[in-house]
């Protein structure tokens, strides 16, 4: 689609009211989670394989939904902003005062669940001084229109490249500020290996790294929906004593639990399995396949 032609969309969908945008990202969920989409298969796939108590096409389906839904309230989040105490809570607001009273830099780990770009605008909203680290859209206008969304609301994006991306999260750290970086998927970045529903994920742990060389505290952030227009974030500190290694350990265990009390708020379609110490990296019909052996050989 033509650049002027997104944002001539994107500008007529940010401007209509929540609930019809709700209402098209729950039809327009609804129906690719029925579609024999590639992506879809492996949700399914990874829902029977590693969350099994669950429906797993019903929650492919809601996936879908509530992804879309992330997608169409994040181009216009003013209606949430203008009275966003009363849509979105935060038992740990405590620990935010504490972090913003200290003069040292916080490095935030979340993940893709929930609405994780009201959960950026909260904390800005909250005084955090924040900047987020991004891996560059495949399309660089869409890379442009998110970057500009995020700086309406006070949100720095750092782009993640070979080149760039290094110097400016070491300054941001360096002036005490909070840097965030969603940490689930398995990106081609200095990662480790971690449990992750029992079985070894490959994890970034870089970030976690350069934060430890600079003093930052670590906390875990996540967001989930509760209801429509309501939502709640948890953010708990994490030991400083942890190893890297550890860390990410406690980071996963942390993102589990949060996603088998909301399995359908989070990206099931991400091939989080795909790389092993044993195997590698597979490609996506690889990976495809060695799902479905693994389903054959748990059923046995």
């Amino acid at each position: 689609m033509p650049r002027y032609m997104l944002q001539a969309l994107l500008f007529i969908l940010a401007r209509l009211p929540l609930f019809l945008r709700r209402m098209i990202a729950n039809s327009l969920g609804y129906a690719l989670g029925l579609l024999p989409l590639r992506d879809r298969n492996i949700a399914v796939l990874q829902l029977r394989r590693f969350l099994p108590e669950v429906p797993a096409i019903r929650t492919t389906r809601k996936v879908y939904q509530s992804l879309l839904q992330t997608l169409l309230e994040g181009i216009n989040l003013t209606p949430l902003l203008k009275n966003i105490d009363h849509h979105v809570s935060c038992p740990s607001s405590n620990l935010i005062d504490n972090l913003l009273s200290q003069e040292r830099p916080v490095v935030a780990l979340t993940a893709h669940t929930g609405n994780w770009e009201l959960m950026a605008a909260y904390m800005v909203h909250r005084g955090v001084p924040l900047a987020t680290v991004g891996r560059p859209a495949r399309k660089h206008t869409l890379q442009t229109i998110l970057a500009g969304i995020r700086s309406k609301y006070g949100v720095r994006t750092l782009w993640r490249t070979k080149h760039s991306g290094s110097k400016e999260l070491i300054a941001e750290l360096q002036s005490g500020n909070t840097v965030a970086a969603l940490i689930d998927q398995d990106t081609r970045v200095s990662s480790v290996f971690s449990p992750f529903f029992g079985v070894p994920a490959r994890s970034p742990s870089g970030l976690i790294a350069l934060g430890k060389r600079y003093n930052a505290r670590l906390v875990t952030a996540f967001n989930v929906r509760t209801g429509p227009s309501q939502y709640t974030i948890f953010v708990e500190e994490l030991d400083s004593t942890l190893s890297i290694e550890q860390t990410v350990d406690e980071f996963n265990q942390r993102l589990e639990h949060i996603i088998r009390s909301y399995p359908e708020q989070w990206v099931w379609f991400h091939k989080r399995w795909r790389s092993s110490p044993d195997r590698g990296t597979l490609s996506t019909s690889d990976y495809i396949d060695h799902l479905e052996q693994d389903l054959q050989k748990h059923a046995s």
